[in-house]
């Protein structure tokens, strides 16, 4: 199972492209930001696991996405 990382509080992922637009660790400011593309989601605790399909931490440390910057992975 994913969950966000402690220092993650969110991020937005063009599902487009397939990467990781801005991450959101609650500092000031980070919350006005909304240049929100159409093909862009925002990622947090609550939706995560219906988003990626990672099943393995060996398929989160493989990733090229660079989901492993911001996902832990938890049984």
């Amino acid at each position: 199972m994913l969950k966000l990382k402690k220092e993650v509080k969110g991020f937005i992922y063009d599902s487009e492209i397939g990467n990781i637009v801005i991450t959101f660790t609650g500092k000031k400011g980070e919350e006005d930001w909304c240049n929100w593309g159409e093909d862009d989601v925002f990622v947090d605790n609550e939706n995560v696991n219906e988003l990626f399909e990672i099943t393995s931490k060996e398929g989160l440390e493989n990733d090229v996405e660079g989901l492993n910057k911001v996902l832990d992975w938890v049984k």
